[in-house]
């Protein structure tokens, strides 16, 4: 019986398949979500026309990257049931993620309309870049730093504000708002 990594034994050895699941794990929430994630890109590659080594590594990683951005858009897209279960379970990091919620509003009307545009139709709509550089007649690496530029300067309005407190994985902890900032928020419902 041959080798049930196919034509790709030299690349999948045991180094480089840590590596891969680090490297999904770190983009995934969910410990199934990220073996889900290797196990769909392992077969992908292994259904796939041979590669020589350092292409088949290549493909390897932004295949897991793009499953992984994949999964995370369809779980963003669930119903509210779904939505409720991805919660974060600690009320304090409910209350600010409702709180940052409130503020994305005014925060967006302060930027740029080339800045709300991009980050309306990407980050809220769900578009693909690819679709929203088409349209704007742009190439995608330079839709890719707009979308960018304009992410960064809605943190900075946002920090502006608030003091925001995440945890090593970006996420949500606690917040506060700056003392004498100017803040187009709402206020906080305890004062």
């Amino acid at each position: 019986m041959g080798d049930p990594r196919g034509p790709y034994a030299d690349v999948l050895d045991d180094e480089f398949l840590g590596r891969l699941r680090r490297y999904v794990r770190a983009r995934t929430r969910e410990g199934h979500d990220a073996e889900d994630v290797v196990q769909e890109t392992l077969l992908k590659l292994l259904q796939r026309a041979p590669l020589p080594r350092d292409a088949a590594r290549a493909w390897v990683f932004t295949t897991a990257q793009r499953a992984a951005v994949d999964r995370w858009r369809r779980r963003s897209k669930a119903g509210p049931l779904d939505a409720e279960a991805a919660a974060p379970a600690d009320p304090e990091a409910n209350e600010t993620a409702a709180y940052l919620a409130g503020c994305l509003a005014p925060m967006l009307r302060g930027l740029a309309a080339a800045d709300r545009e991009v980050l309306r139709r990407i980050d809220v709509e769900g578009a693909a870049q690819a679709d929203v550089a088409r349209e704007l007649g742009l190439s995608g690496s330079t839709l890719r730093s707009r979308v960018q530029r304009a992410r960064t300067r809605l943190r900075a309005a946002i920090e502006a504000c608030c003091a925001v407190e995440t945890d090593r994985r970006g996420g949500l902890v606690g917040h506060r708002r700056q003392a004498g900032a100017p803040c187009p928020c709402p206020p906080p419902r305890d004062g």
